[in-house]
């Protein structure tokens, strides 16, 4: 079975030097790569590009997702750089993400975008794969390093951050984290069958919680501080995955 990874702002590092092929979607052209990771080849996306260039609201979602499943991924693991909502999720706190509000307003959210031979509605009950998060959960536990398990991730469109009042709204609503990318990324997954998780990296305090201007470097500073632990923790996951069965079935 293979597995995938979708790696967000700051985790280049992971992909230094490889060559890109191109995959050619329904949805447009993308690229990706293959590396070998915790002993098997992972194929891997940069969410915002090759040269890291794409901004959140004009990624290629579903071109994204689509290159993967036609590479064969079955699993599939995500990073994602996230501001806290709460005092007592710290920056520098790694998380699963549990569930998710969408916030977003203007992007591509299914691929069942024209009719077909029947009406799909796709259950999302539980928007994040328990295995694959549970492969995560113990690769921190045999390492030794601290990870929180169950944050609501509040996704936005981004690229401009959120106010104050949103960020006390988006708490009232029961959000613990906020970023720019886990939809339609999970959505996009369980349509297209793959298992997916994604690991959260809280880089900094939303606004009207950080006691300053917040700037995409102390993102980028966030995701660097905890950048063994992370590589750490995906390597020893990967390694774990057990072969997946139908947990992310559409029908």
């Amino acid at each position: 079975m293979k597995i995938g990874l979708i790696v967000g702002s700051g985790m280049d590092w992971l992909t230094p030097l490889q060559e890109w092929s191109e995959a050619s979607t329904p949805y447009g052209l993308t690229v990706t790569t293959t590396i070998p990771f915790g002993g098997r080849d992972l194929v891997v996306v940069r969410r915002h590009g090759p040269q890291l260039n794409v901004p959140p609201h004009l990624i290629n979602y579903r071109a994204n997702l689509w290159a993967l499943r036609e590479a064969g991924v079955k699993g599939l693991l995500a990073t994602a750089a996230v501001g806290s909502l709460r005092k007592e999720i710290k920056p520098g706190t790694l998380a699963l993400a549990r569930d998710f509000i969408d916030f977003s307003k203007r992007r591509d959210m299914t691929i069942y975008d024209r009719p077909g031979d029947r009406l799909k509605h796709v259950d999302i009950s539980t928007p994040y794969c328990p295995l694959i998060s549970s492969a995560i959960e113990q690769a921190a536990v045999e390492l030794g390093i601290e990870l929180g398990h169950g944050v609501v991730y509040v996704c936005v469109d981004g690229p401009r951050y959120e106010t104050p009042a949103e960020s006390r709204m988006f708490a009232v609503w029961g959000g613990d984290v906020v970023g720019m990318t886990s939809a339609p990324e999970a959505v996009l997954a369980r349509e297209m069958e793959m298992c997916y998780a994604s690991l959260t990296i809280v880089t900094n305090y939303a606004a009207g919680i950080s006691k300053h201007r917040l700037t995409h470097e102390e993102v980028l500073a966030g995701v660097a501080s905890r950048r063994q632990d992370v590589h750490d923790i995906l390597q020893r996951a990967v390694a774990l995955i057990p072969e997946m069965g139908n947990c992310c079935s559409v029908d």
